[in-house]
Protein backbone atom coordinates (compact mmCIF):
# COMPACT_ATOMS: atom_id res chain seq x y z
CA UNK A 1 0.00 0.00 0.00
CA UNK A 2 2.77 2.84 0.68
CA UNK A 3 4.29 1.69 -2.69
CA UNK A 4 1.15 2.37 -4.19
CA UNK A 5 0.47 5.29 -2.35
CA UNK A 6 3.14 7.26 -3.54
CA UNK A 7 2.05 7.20 -7.30
CA UNK A 8 -1.08 9.12 -6.71
CA UNK A 9 -3.16 7.34 -10.05
CA UNK A 10 -2.27 4.33 -8.78
CA UNK A 11 -3.24 5.19 -5.34
CA UNK A 12 -6.54 6.37 -6.40
CA UNK A 13 -7.46 3.61 -9.16
CA UNK A 14 -6.84 0.71 -6.12
CA UNK A 15 -8.71 2.55 -3.52
CA UNK A 16 -11.69 2.54 -5.96
CA UNK A 17 -11.56 -0.44 -7.21
CA UNK A 18 -10.26 -2.71 -4.65
CA UNK A 19 -12.21 -3.15 -1.22
CA UNK A 20 -10.93 -6.41 -0.32
CA UNK A 21 -7.87 -8.59 -1.48
CA UNK A 22 -7.99 -12.54 -0.90
CA UNK A 23 -5.05 -13.92 0.19
CA UNK A 24 -3.94 -17.01 -1.83
CA UNK A 25 -1.03 -19.45 -1.53
CA UNK A 26 2.22 -19.33 -4.51
CA UNK A 27 4.20 -22.20 -5.39
CA UNK A 28 7.28 -20.52 -4.04
CA UNK A 29 9.22 -17.28 -4.10
CA UNK A 30 9.59 -17.64 -8.44
CA UNK A 31 5.94 -17.47 -8.54
CA UNK A 32 3.91 -14.40 -8.23
CA UNK A 33 0.25 -15.23 -8.30
CA UNK A 34 -3.40 -12.62 -8.23
CA UNK A 35 -7.14 -13.11 -10.03
CA UNK A 36 -10.07 -10.97 -10.20
CA UNK A 37 -13.34 -11.47 -11.37
CA UNK A 38 -15.62 -8.64 -12.76
CA UNK A 39 -18.62 -10.82 -11.14
CA UNK A 40 -16.99 -10.48 -7.88
CA UNK A 41 -16.67 -6.55 -7.86
CA UNK A 42 -13.71 -4.71 -5.68
CA UNK A 43 -12.25 -7.82 -4.71
CA UNK A 44 -8.96 -9.12 -5.54
CA UNK A 45 -7.03 -12.46 -5.34
CA UNK A 46 -3.44 -12.14 -4.88
CA UNK A 47 -0.85 -14.52 -3.79
CA UNK A 48 1.59 -14.09 -0.99
CA UNK A 49 4.67 -16.23 0.06
CA UNK A 50 5.05 -18.11 2.76
CA UNK A 51 8.77 -17.10 3.41
CA UNK A 52 10.11 -13.73 2.81
CA UNK A 53 11.53 -13.16 -0.92
CA UNK A 54 13.25 -10.38 -2.63
CA UNK A 55 11.23 -7.39 -3.84
CA UNK A 56 8.27 -8.72 -2.01
CA UNK A 57 6.84 -5.10 -1.48
CA UNK A 58 7.26 -4.26 -4.74
CA UNK A 59 5.99 -7.65 -6.03
CA UNK A 60 2.96 -7.59 -4.22
CA UNK A 61 1.96 -3.74 -5.61
CA UNK A 62 2.29 -5.08 -9.05
CA UNK A 63 -0.41 -7.52 -8.28
CA UNK A 64 -2.59 -5.70 -6.50
CA UNK A 65 -2.14 -2.91 -9.86
CA UNK A 66 -2.70 -5.48 -11.73
CA UNK A 67 -5.74 -7.09 -10.66
CA UNK A 68 -7.23 -3.29 -10.46
CA UNK A 69 -6.98 -2.34 -13.79
CA UNK A 70 -8.35 -5.98 -15.04
CA UNK A 71 -11.50 -4.75 -13.07
CA UNK A 72 -11.01 -0.91 -14.08
CA UNK A 73 -11.18 -2.42 -17.68
CA UNK A 74 -14.47 -4.41 -17.00
CA UNK A 75 -16.43 -1.67 -15.69
CA UNK A 76 -15.24 0.59 -18.50
CA UNK A 77 -16.29 -2.13 -20.69
CA UNK A 78 -20.21 -2.35 -19.52
CA UNK A 79 -19.89 1.17 -20.85
CA UNK A 80 -18.15 1.35 -24.48
CA UNK A 81 -17.77 -1.54 -25.97
CA UNK A 82 -14.23 -2.01 -27.00
CA UNK A 83 -14.62 -5.72 -28.22
CA UNK A 84 -15.86 -6.46 -31.86
CA UNK A 85 -15.58 -10.22 -31.61
CA UNK A 86 -14.11 -12.74 -29.91
CA UNK A 87 -12.76 -14.76 -33.01
CA UNK A 88 -9.78 -12.74 -33.92
CA UNK A 89 -7.06 -14.71 -32.27
CA UNK A 90 -3.61 -13.00 -31.43
CA UNK A 91 -0.20 -14.70 -29.53
CA UNK A 92 -0.34 -13.37 -26.31
CA UNK A 93 3.54 -12.82 -25.05
CA UNK A 94 1.91 -12.79 -21.43
CA UNK A 95 0.34 -16.41 -21.84
CA UNK A 96 2.56 -18.00 -24.40
CA UNK A 97 -0.49 -18.49 -26.85
CA UNK A 98 -3.46 -16.94 -28.66
CA UNK A 99 -5.79 -15.35 -26.81
CA UNK A 100 -8.77 -13.58 -28.34
CA UNK A 101 -8.97 -9.72 -28.77
CA UNK A 102 -10.04 -8.85 -25.21
CA UNK A 103 -7.36 -11.23 -23.28
CA UNK A 104 -5.16 -9.15 -25.42
CA UNK A 105 -6.35 -5.85 -25.08
CA UNK A 106 -7.01 -6.89 -20.84
CA UNK A 107 -2.97 -7.69 -20.90
CA UNK A 108 -2.25 -4.68 -22.50
CA UNK A 109 -4.42 -2.35 -20.17
CA UNK A 110 -2.70 -4.05 -17.02
CA UNK A 111 1.17 -4.40 -18.21
CA UNK A 112 0.48 -0.35 -19.77
CA UNK A 113 -0.56 0.45 -16.27
CA UNK A 114 2.19 -1.78 -14.82
CA UNK A 115 4.65 -0.25 -16.59
CA UNK A 116 3.60 3.55 -16.06
CA UNK A 117 4.02 2.70 -12.54
CA UNK A 118 7.03 0.87 -11.95
CA UNK A 119 9.18 3.88 -14.15
CA UNK A 120 7.25 6.66 -12.26
CA UNK A 121 9.71 9.09 -10.63
CA UNK A 122 7.44 9.06 -7.82
CA UNK A 123 8.22 5.23 -7.06
CA UNK A 124 11.75 5.05 -7.97
CA UNK A 125 12.74 7.63 -5.49
CA UNK A 126 11.15 5.53 -2.54
CA UNK A 127 12.75 2.03 -4.01
CA UNK A 128 15.88 0.51 -2.40
CA UNK A 129 18.50 0.35 -5.22
CA UNK A 130 18.06 -3.79 -5.72
CA UNK A 131 13.87 -2.41 -6.25
CA UNK A 132 14.74 0.22 -8.71
CA UNK A 133 17.01 -2.72 -10.64
CA UNK A 134 13.63 -4.90 -10.67
CA UNK A 135 11.51 -2.08 -11.82
CA UNK A 136 13.64 -0.90 -14.68
CA UNK A 137 13.86 -5.10 -15.52
CA UNK A 138 10.09 -5.21 -15.52
CA UNK A 139 9.69 -1.92 -17.65
CA UNK A 140 11.83 -3.06 -20.18
CA UNK A 141 10.60 -6.47 -20.38
CA UNK A 142 6.79 -4.82 -20.65
CA UNK A 143 7.72 -2.51 -23.61
CA UNK A 144 9.15 -5.70 -25.35
CA UNK A 145 5.85 -7.81 -24.90
CA UNK A 146 3.99 -4.26 -25.82
CA UNK A 147 5.57 -4.06 -28.93
CA UNK A 148 4.87 -7.89 -29.47
CA UNK A 149 1.55 -7.28 -29.41
CA UNK A 150 1.60 -4.14 -31.78
CA UNK A 151 -0.42 -5.48 -34.30
CA UNK A 152 -4.22 -5.22 -31.71
CA UNK A 153 -4.60 -1.60 -32.52
CA UNK A 154 -5.53 -3.04 -35.72
CA UNK A 155 -7.24 -5.76 -35.05
CA UNK A 156 -10.79 -6.15 -36.32
CA UNK A 157 -11.65 -8.31 -33.17
CA UNK A 158 -11.81 -4.78 -31.49
CA UNK A 159 -14.22 -1.86 -32.00
CA UNK A 160 -12.92 1.54 -33.55
CA UNK A 161 -13.00 2.80 -29.90
CA UNK A 162 -11.22 -0.57 -28.41
CA UNK A 163 -8.04 -0.04 -31.64
CA UNK A 164 -8.10 3.76 -30.38
CA UNK A 165 -7.49 2.49 -27.00
CA UNK A 166 -5.07 0.10 -28.12
CA UNK A 167 -2.81 2.31 -30.08
CA UNK A 168 -2.97 5.42 -26.96
CA UNK A 169 -1.59 2.43 -25.17
CA UNK A 170 1.01 1.53 -27.21
CA UNK A 171 2.11 4.59 -28.66
CA UNK A 172 4.87 5.13 -25.44
CA UNK A 173 6.73 2.20 -27.00
CA UNK A 174 6.29 2.20 -30.45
Amino acid sequence: VQLLSSVPWAAQATAALVRSIHVLKTDGAAYDVSYSDPDVPFSIFVGVHLEPVPRESLRMAEGVLHEAMHLLLSLVEDVVPLVASSGDLIHSPWQGRPRPAQGILHGLVVFASVRAFMSSPLLIERLRIEEIDHAAARVRLIEEEMRAIADVKDSEGLTNDGRDFAAALLAPVL
